[in-house]
């Protein structure tokens, strides 16, 4: 009986002291690992080489690499495994994409599209109320040498 299929996000840390053909080994063994156990590889993201705040395993930087796949359920424990024994991996998250997070991610670029848009409206309607403020202020009557705490008979208090 096969397990249903659920899609997963790994983001994996490779020692960024490694030789680039290292490095290009190590995810080809996360890709691998990934394909024998009945998962199917969705994107691999390169990020690349960066610098850390705070160094990990005595390291300062490293590559890092983003992979979607589905696969089984039972194979996120051996997977894990897998991260834990290789030297070469600094660290590791996995996390379950919900189909939550799949329709967030769809509507992503139309948010983007839109957020200046939205902008422009809202700065809109802010200039619109100033402008009516201040044409209030220039419709206001103003009193001429009235003491503001006399009486209308011109009797100070």
């Amino acid at each position: 009986m096969e397990q249903r299929k659920q899609l997963y996000e790994t983001t994996y840390i490779i020692n960024g002291a490694l030789e680039d053909a290292a490095i290009e080994a190590a995810i080809a063994k996360v890709q691998d690992i990934i394909t024998r156990h009945g998962g199917e590889i969705v994107t691999h993201t390169r990020w690349g080489r960066k610098r850390f705040a705070y160094p990990i395993k005595h390291k300062n930087n490293g590559f890092y690499a983003i992979c979607e796949y589905h696969a089984s359920p039972t194979f996120i424990k051996e997977f894990e495994h897998f991260f834990r024994l290789d030297e070469s991996i600094l660290r590791h998250l996995t996390i379950a994409i919900s189909k939550l997070m799949l329709k967030a991610r769809a509507l992503k670029p139309l948010v983007l599209e839109i957020a200046p848009l939205t902008q422009e409206i809202i700065t809109q309607e802010i200039i619109k109320e100033e402008l009516q403020e201040a044409k209030e202020e220039l419709h206001t009557p103003i009193e001429v040498g009235v003491h503001p705490h006399t009486t209308p008979e011109g009797v100070i208090k």
